[in-house]
């Protein structure tokens, strides 16, 4: 049965592979920008309603509390944003990447990650005037799931990582 289930992710990435590579083969930046840019509204705006209590309560042991998958929200967003933008001018990417939730100080608020969140969200709305005006397609970055991908693709999947972390706040909600 472990195999069966094995099998189905599989299925499940390559359909999601296959929706990365051919939204954007069919849309151009100017398109995508909205659906992505409009994702992290979403996530702002569900965070505009947590209180730190709300922020901190974890549903089970093994389960992020929302003010960790927020960080881990923002984390992944200034990684995936800075591959989009290397990879697009041809360049290298270059990687730092933050420390995972469990690391968070004891300071850190759910308003101050929203506060980041927010600033980090305008620096993906003005992305596009920071790219050329033909970005570089043949540039790739291995995703760990979903392999190589180019610059657009890279842009266009910080939309489904947000999707999938909105849906965990939501599941934290109810």
């Amino acid at each position: 049965m472990n195999m069966a289930t094995d099998s189905d992710k599989s299925e499940e990435f390559a359909k999601i592979r296959r929706y990365l590579v051919d939204q954007t083969k069919r849309r151009d930046w100017w398109e995508l920008w909205p659906r992505v840019i409009g994702l992290r509204t979403q996530i702002l705006d569900k965070l505009a309603r947590t209180s730190q209590v709300q922020a901190l309560w974890k549903p089970a042991s093994d389960e992020w509390t929302i003010l960790e998958t927020s960080q881990h929200i923002l984390n992944s967003s200034i990684e995936v944003r800075s591959l989009v933008e290397n990879l697009a001018n041809s360049e290298s990417p270059r990687i730092d990447k933050p420390p995972e939730p469990e690391h968070l100080n004891g300071e850190t608020t759910i308003f101050s990650l929203r506060k980041e969140l927010t600033m980090d969200a305008i620096k993906w709305a003005g992305l596009l005037d920071l790219l050329p005006l033909v970005p570089d397609d043949k540039n790739t970055w291995p995703h760990m799931v979903f392999g190589p991908l180019n610059c657009s693709e890279w842009f266009l999947f910080q939309r489904l990582h947000d999707r999938d972390h909105l849906d965990q706040i939501d599941k934290i909600y109810a």
